[in-house]
């Protein structure tokens, strides 16, 4: 009775187990990776979900110039809360500090995300106070235009798929 193919199977198996643990792989000579630039793509990908979202906002705010009312109100608390969750989503995603962060833009995006970021700080800024302002004109005005700004800067990521 014949076993060598059994002695071969496992003086193989043992070789190969004694390789697995001597510590010397390839994978500990790979340097770990790095994100150095994203694609425009994946900028445009982060925007899409607030470029939705600010539309629907957009049309809520145009009808306050007509009518005084409490959805004035709602619409101005909603776009300020798309301009928010922007700047902390995004925002963090946009952020070479933040364990989200993309990688750095490529150069013809640059202005438009300096553009975006800070078209979104102003409406937060526009925005704040006493919700009632947006029952008085020159306190909606404000941040009417500011969101308008907001919404300009989302439209021009249409080319890139945001």
């Amino acid at each position: 009775m014949k076993r060598p193919f059994i002695a071969a199977t496992s003086t193989a198996a043992s070789a190969l187990v004694l390789v697995g643990c001597s510590g010397s792989s390839t994978a500990d000579a790979r340097p770990s990776p790095t994100v150095s630039a994203a694609t425009t793509q994946q900028y445009a990908s982060v925007i899409a979900p607030f470029s939705t979202e600010a539309k629907s906002n957009a049309a809520a705010l145009d009808e306050c110039f007509t009518a005084e009312s409490l959805e004035c109100v709602t619409a101005k608390i909603r776009g300020q809360t798309t301009a928010i969750r922007f700047l902390s989503e995004a925002g963090s995603k946009f952020d070479p500090a933040s364990k989200v962060y993309l990688g750095d833009p490529p150069a013809e995006i640059v202005p438009l995300v300096s553009e975006t970021e800070a078209a979104a700080e102003n409406v937060q800024k526009e925005c704040e106070g006493d919700s009632t302002d947006a029952l008085k004109f020159a306190g909606f005005a404000g941040c009417k235009n500011a969101f308008d700004d907001f919404m300009s800067a989302l439209t021009r990521w249409q080319p890139y798929g945001g």
